[in-house]
């Protein structure tokens, strides 16, 4: 006995319980690094090394200990027909959706990276995961430079039943610093880390435009050949919706009324009036909001907007005053320099 508690014995028969439990437990640093002898139920403590780059290992044990090792270790698995291998990143079952896996909402599902396959039998086998996040899932929330497909690699584990595994997706890492790095539509990706312990995210991100945040890899950005600077196409928007309101109450206090929308900018020019329908691209602030009043729309030369068949002739600014629809069109000018975008 020792504490009143008995220390179990290691040649007593190993019970295996019908629906097990397994947790995952992180020593002290001092305890991982410590030479004193350990007592005979102390689990060992097991090394993981970073699953996404180059950070510190992780250090582990696995409780209860001896249930653990008495499992059997495999390199792969199979389910449904379906084949997973170490290092791949599986779909975790969130919910209770019941189908073909056309029927999973892939975006809901939780994802993991697939570390260590251990099994008893084809009924009980296990697996132990790191986790990426959403960023929705983390204490500071979804913020305007997160991707929609976005994820953050933890160095938080788990063990996990093999059956709530609905199948694999391809995860890449963006580096967001190389402008040929480009990510198609539907990739999913990574280019920050979080550590789950700590409680940050890791390494810093590229800051872009004048405002010097991150940019999102959905959001197109402009690029101002003098400055050599990416601009975001949000900042565009809010600075021309920002400039047409104030314009627009500077005449309203001329004349007393709206009736007549006057840009005094000098590299703006007349547009046709459009129908509602036909503006794609909202203005919208960095909190999601449409500003000031106004839309405005970012047109690229030589790109093709919408559902539109031509590609435009020049890059400008399409703007558009809410309270009555009427639309024109500006130079589309660098934030910094000022100078005109080709």
């Amino acid at each position: 006995m020792v504490d009143g508690q008995e220390i179990p014995d290691a040649n007593q028969e190993l019970t295996f319980p019908d629906e097990p439990h397994f947790t995952i437990h992180y020593p002290p640093v001092e305890s991982a690094k410590s030479k004193k002898r350990k007592r005979t139920d102390d689990p060992e403590t097991e090394t993981e090394r970073d699953g996404f780059g180059e950070s510190a290992n992780t250090a582990y044990y696995v409780k209860p200990a001896r249930l653990w090792e008495s499992l059997k270790k495999y390199r792969k698995l199979t389910l449904t027909s379906e084949k997973f291998e170490i290092g791949d990143v599986v779909l975790v079952q969130k919910d209770e959706v019941q189908g073909s896996k056309e029927d999973i909402d892939v975006q809901s599902q939780w994802k993991a990276k697939l570390l260590e396959v251990r099994a008893r039998g084809p009924e009980h086998v296990f697996v132990r995961v790191y986790w990426l996040y959403r960023p929705e899932d983390i204490p500071g929330g979804r913020k305007p430079h997160h991707g929609r497909n976005e994820l953050l690699p933890s160095d938080y584990m788990d063990v996990i039943d093999a059956q709530s595994i609905n199948g694999k997706i391809r995860v890449k890492k963006w580096d967001e610093h190389n402008d040929d790095d480009v990510l198609e539509e539907d990739d999913f990706f990574w280019r920050q880390k979080y550590s789950y312990a700590k409680g940050f995210l890791f390494p810093p991100l590229r800051q872009y435009c004048v405002d010097k945040a991150p940019a999102s890899p959905d959001e197109p950005l402009v690029w101002c050949d003098k400055c050599e600077m990416w601009l975001h196409q949000s900042c565009i928007i809010e600075d021309a919706t920002k400039r047409a309101a104030e314009t627009k109450h500077q005449n309203e206090d001329l004349d007393g009324s709206h009736e007549t929308l006057f840009v005094k900018d000098t590299h703006t020019k007349p547009f046709k009036r459009v129908k509602g329908s036909q503006n794609r691209c909202k203005s919208k602030d960095k909190n999601g909001n449409t500003t000031n009043g106004f839309r405005a729309e970012v047109r690229i030369k030589d790109a093709i907007h919408g559902e539109e068949t031509e590609f435009e002739t020049e890059s400008k600014i399409l703007v558009v005053d809410l309270s009555d629809d009427r639309q024109w069109q500006e130079d589309l000018l660098c934030l910094s320099c000022h100078t005109k975008i080709d």
